[in-house]
């Protein structure tokens, strides 16, 4: 849900299908169900538990999501999806100055896909700190490793052609664990990280 959401606030429209999400590289990894295996939300079927079937929008409508929930088949569940504003948006309504900062920057497609898996990495760090007893991960590498992201360590930065390290160098993420929190947050072309707002 959090990629079909990013989708809608870099494009300011629904994916037409899960592989449209994939496509942008918002979401460079496969789905896993519980046990594994390999949930495609374009397939149409619910073959296992946790499985998902993406039904996408119709007339303008925000898309949903169904999902299998038990073992015989018999209990599914329709998620319904919100339209988050968009960043296009969230610039515009903004104040002079804020529209300064963020306005050329936003007019790259390739800023908001970085804003957008920036969104969907802010999610991860809440499930990794839920899944490991209210721990952070000590790096950038370790949440990547987590399977609770939408890249690893292989996946292509939209900015540079290359991985993203987390390190803060440029058009990348600047990720720096400290006690019980992270600061984390995406750099600019010069390795800036002057957009401090929720993804």
């Amino acid at each position: 849900m959090d990629g079909i959401q990013a989708y809608y606030k870099v494009y300011s429209q629904w994916p037409a299908n899960w592989q449209a999400v994939r496509d942008t590289g918002l979401v460079q990894v496969l789905l896993h169900g519980p046990n594994g295996q390999v949930i495609d939300p374009d397939d149409s079927a619910l073959d296992f538990p946790g499985d998902i079937r993406y039904l996408g929008s119709h007339e303008g409508k925000p898309p949903s999501l169904v999902k299998l929930c038990d073992f015989d088949g018999m209990y599914t569940r329709t998620i319904r999806i919100a339209a988050p504003v968009t960043y296009l948006e969230l610039i515009q309504a903004a104040p002079p100055e804020v529209v300064e900062l963020y306005g050329p920057a936003a007019q790259d497609v390739n800023r908001r896909i970085q804003w957008g898996i920036a969104g969907i990495l802010e999610d991860s760090l809440m499930y990794y700190y839920i899944a490991h007893d209210r721990h952070v991960p000590p790096s950038f590498d370790d949440l990547l490793a987590s399977g609770l992201t939408p890249i690893d360590a292989t996946s292509i930065n939209p900015l540079t052609g290359t991985r993203f390290f987390g390190d803060g160098r440029p058009n990348d993420f600047w990720f720096e664990p400290y006690g019980d929190s992270v600061f984390f947050l995406p750099t600019d072309s010069e390795g800036k990280h002057p957009w401090n707002m929720s993804f």
